[in-house]
C-alpha cells in the first residue's frame, strides 16, 4: 500500500506551520513596503503630470490638495488633489483658471505633507517646467507610523523628483539634510 501514516503527515504540518511562521512578518513587511512605496509614487505621478500639463499647454499650473476649487491645508493631500491652470499665478484658482485633472485620494492610507521653500501650501509650476521657486519635499508617513515605512520626493527648484534613501542602513530613509525621517 502506498500512503503516509499520521505521524508523517502530523510531522509535515509541523514543519509547514513553522516555515509559515518564519516568513509572515518578512512577507508583512514587503507588503508594507510595496505599499508606502506606491503611495508616495502616486504624488510624485501627480507632479510629473502637472509638469508636463504646464509644458505642453505654455501655462502655469498649479497643484493643490484638496477638492476643486478650493485648495486644502498642506497636510491634506492624501484625501485628495487637482491641478489647475494658474494664469495670474497667485496659487488660488479663480477667474479664467480651468482644473486640468483631478486626482483621489490616497489608496494606500497613511497621510501626505508637503514642505517646501516659501512656505506654499500648493506647486506651482510654470510654462518652462520650472517650479514657481518651491523646492521642498512631500512626505508620506503610513497610518501606523512606523517610520521604517515613511517615504519621502524631495523636489528641486527645476521640477525633478528625487527619493529619500536609507544611508546609514538603520531602516530608516534620511531627508535631503541627512536626518533621520519623521511622523511625528
Amino acid at each position: 500500500m502506498q500512503g503516509m501514516t499520521l505521524l508523517e503527515l502530523l510531522i509535515t504540518l509541523v514543519i509547514a506551520t513553522l516555515m509559515t511562521t518564519l516568513a509572515l512578518p518578512s512577507l508583512i513587511g514587503l507588503v508594507r513596503d510595496s505599499r508606502a512605496t506606491a503611495a508616495i509614487n502616486s504624488i510624485v505621478g501627480q507632479v510629473q503630470f502637472t509638469r508636463s500639463a504646464a509644458i505642453t499647454t505654455r501655462r502655469p499650473v498649479t497643484l493643490c490638495p484638496g477638492r476643486a476649487p478650493a485648495c486644502g491645508k498642506r497636510d491634506t493631500w492624501h484625501l485628495g488633489s487637482f491641478a489647475f491652470t494658474d494664469q495670474n499665478k497667485n496659487g488660488r484658482m479663480d477667474g479664467p483658471d480651468q482644473i486640468v485633472k483631478e486626482f483621489g485620494p490616497a489608496a494606500e492610507g497613511g497621510k501626505f505633507t508637503w514642505r517646501s521653500f516659501r512656505n506654499k501650501k500648493s506647486l506651482s509650476i510654470n510654462a518652462s517646467g520650472l517650479t514657481n521657486w518651491q523646492n521642498g519635499s512631500f512626505l508620506y508617513c503610513p497610518t501606523n507610523g512606523d517610520e521604517r515605512y515613511a517615504r519621502q520626493a524631495i523636489l528641486n527648484a527645476q521640477g525633478r523628483v528625487r527619493y529619500a534613501r536609507d544611508r546609514d542602513g538603520d531602516g530608516v530613509r534620511e531627508d535631503a539634510q541627512g536626518q533621520a525621517i519623521r511622523c511625528n
